[in-house]
């Protein structure tokens, strides 16, 4: 199962304040939900990794642009994210690592 930890997310995000703490979590829920829902898989084996690094890049995205304008082009941010989630999606399986 692939969790984030508030801590390890909110150091992520350089952030020491708890004003956002509830707002990450959200974030954090969706992240996860969407990694999902993407991949159309239930574990990631080998690749636990790379889908903890695709959630954390989502939650900075959304953390850091949280207002209706967003001056970064779809076409210049997501072809990493993308590689990362169809990588996710059609990776083998492996055995679950820590």
């Amino acid at each position: 199962m692939l969790v984030l930890d508030l801590e390890e997310v909110k150091s992520w995000l350089r952030t020491d304040t708890d004003d956002d703490d509830r707002v990450i979590e959200t974030l954090i829920k969706a992240a996860v939900s969407y990694v999902y829902t993407a991949t159309g898989r239930k574990t990631f084996g080998d690749k636990m990794h790379i889908a903890r690094l695709v959630c954390l890049y989502m939650v900075s995205h959304w953390y850091e642009n949280r207002d209706f304008y967003n001056p970064t082009p779809n076409s210049i941010r997501n072809p990493v994210l993308t590689a990362m989630i169809t990588q996710l999606q059609f990776g083998g399986y492996g055995d679950e690592l820590d």
